[in-house]
């Protein structure tokens, strides 16, 4: 009967979104009764190796919420302009169910509450004539769906709006003169499926925010010939305001569609310029499921690892596999499944465990060139040692510098990479593994941007460095880390053979300690 169309990303749009949607979405699901009724969820442009937003808040919906999900997932490579809800309307409605007559577009902070409480949202449409519909919006104060609301209990939040919503004096329509009918008119817009494609859908020159909701009501307005509908004497809808936080389009100056463009001087209902592609028509989109969880990686050794971190262990060339592996995946987990993850390294192990993981690795014996293995890579691992088999292979071992030779094309290779990036900016990330306690760190530090991570993953990344303003001055200390870090990227890139040397000779130094903060 009917489908429920909604959009979001993996962000923090407005105050508590994270709550506001699993709210609204098992709200939502409880309001859905006739077979073959959907809710319909477009991801878009949630950082690329990062999951869907339902995927993070999985375990906050309702199995009814869940079994009606179908989940699309756009990704940024396909995002152009400033705001892409048209295009995730769109999207949605190419891939709602065609059995279902109505079609309704909405928004995850929106709960629905039919006045008879023996109706449900689905049952109230099946008795409608065909029309466009639109409903007022009541809106629930931050404070109160945050501190009363529990997420995994949507009955007894709509039996709390029934008893309570009336009373708290939450219930102001706000109306506007003409096709709008009400404030707001875009948490609910009601619709049959032949009519939004005979119109060709939303507009999706509409890039810059507001007045979306707009557009489609003057659109229906002139194919209904002046006829719009409301339920406002069957449905209650409640929005959870988040306007307490400033988010990008609540801003003073936010960018806005051109009103006179895309509403005032409309003619007609349809779009002819976009009809043969609207909603990324013939396009083989991600489908998302919560339904079956992801496999997690499971190793045979069930060792407990320690690492010792003092100096006889600085630059040590060894690690446990297995150890870091886990952390590796987080990285690749979400990414595209037509991703290729790039290899340069000497361990055999953790490569096997990485293949075993994605479909297509490339190294630098699979493909004809560095260049090519950039080019064709999303992500490249640098891979700064080799798997610790029995004990660690430090600075006094006897296999240390035989090892440390066989990384210096690891090395070269890193800044080939590097030297490539600032050319193409393809925007990839650059991966190191046993890169943090050892000289390594400061190719990664001079010339990627990167946060800080745990000794104990084993894991650095970032992305090429920008030139950026300096807003203020660095402290001392600050300055003292970054001529530390410049003198070893200039031993590790020109004096590679005797970084160890130098580092012996800096700490005889009482000076050269005191200056550079040695520990």
């Amino acid at each position: 009967m009917l489908s429920l169309i909604v959009y979001g990303r993996n962000d923090n749009h407005g105050y508590n979104y994270h709550k506001r949607l699993a709210i609204s979405l098992n709200c939502l699901a409880e309001m859905l009764s006739f077979p073959g009724d959907e809710i319909i969820f477009i991801d878009y442009c949630s950082a690329q190796d990062f999951p869907t937003i339902l995927e993070a808040v999985s375990d906050t919906l309702t199995e009814n919420a869940k079994s009606l999900l179908k989940i699309y997932r756009i990704r940024s490579k396909k995002r152009g302009s400033l705001s892409e809800e048209a295009l995730c309307r769109n999207v949605a409605i190419r891939r709602a169910n065609p059995e279902n007559p109505w079609i309704l577009s909405t928004n995850v902070d929106m709960i629905f509450l039919p006045i008879d409480p023996n109706k449900t949202l689905s049952s109230i449409v099946a008795e409608l004539p065909e029309g466009f519909y639109e409903l007022p919006r009541f809106e629930l104060p931050e404070s109160m769906w945050e501190s009363h609301f529990d997420r995994l209990k949507p009955i007894e939040n709509l039996t709390f709006l029934r008893n309570h919503a009336q009373e708290m004096q939450l219930h102001t329509i706000v109306r506007r003169p003409g096709f709008l009918i009400y404030d707001n008119p875009g948490d609910f817009q009601l619709m049959t499926r032949d009519a939004i494609f005979k119109i060709d859908g939303f507009d999706e020159a509409m890039d810059q925010g507001w007045h979306l909701d707009a557009n489609l009501c003057k659109r229906m307005f002139l194919y209904y010939e002046g006829k719009i509908g409301h339920l406002e004497d069957k449905l209650w809808g409640y929005h959870c305001n988040h306007t307490r936080q400033e988010s990008f389009f609540h801003k003073q100056l936010s960018p806005e569609n051109d009103w006179n463009r895309f509403v005032k001087d409309i003619q007609a209902p349809d779009l002819p310029n976009q009809r043969e592609c609207w909603g990324l028509k013939g396009y083989d989109l991600e489908e998302v499921t919560l339904l079956k969880p992801r496999q997690i990686h499971a190793s045979k050794d069930c060792s407990l690892f320690e690492i010792a971190i003092d100096q006889s262990t600085f630059n040590t060339l060894t690690y446990e596999s297995e150890r870091v592996f886990p952390y590796l995946v987080d990285h690749f987990n979400h990414l595209p499944r037509e991703s290729r993850v790039g290899y340069i390294g000497h361990n055999t192990e953790l490569l096997t465990l990485i293949q075993e993981e994605v479909p297509s690795v490339l190294t630098l014996q699979e493909t004809k060139s560095l260049e090519e293995l950039y080019q064709e890579s999303d992500l490249i691992i640098f891979d700064f040692g080799f798997n610790q088999k029995s004990i660690a292979i430090t600075p006094e071992h006897e296999l240390y510098k035989q090892l440390k030779n066989q990384l210096r094309d690891v090395v070269g290779a890193f800044l080939k990479v590097v030297r490539l990036e600032k050319k193409k900016n393809k925007k990839i990330k650059f991966m190191g593994v046993n890169v943090l306690y050892s000289d390594f760190r400061a190719l990664f530090h001079t010339h990627l941007a990167m946060g800080r991570t745990s000794f104990l993953s084993g894991i650095s990344f970032g992305y090429l460095k920008r030139k950026q303003r300096i807003s203020r001055r660095p402290s001392l200390g600050i300055l003292k880390k970054q001529l530390k870090f410049c003198l070893v990227y200039i031993a590790v890139r020109f004096f590679y053979r005797f970084t160890d040397k130098i580092r012996h000779l800096t700490y005889q130094s009482r000076l050269m300690r005191k200056v550079l903060q040695l520990k």
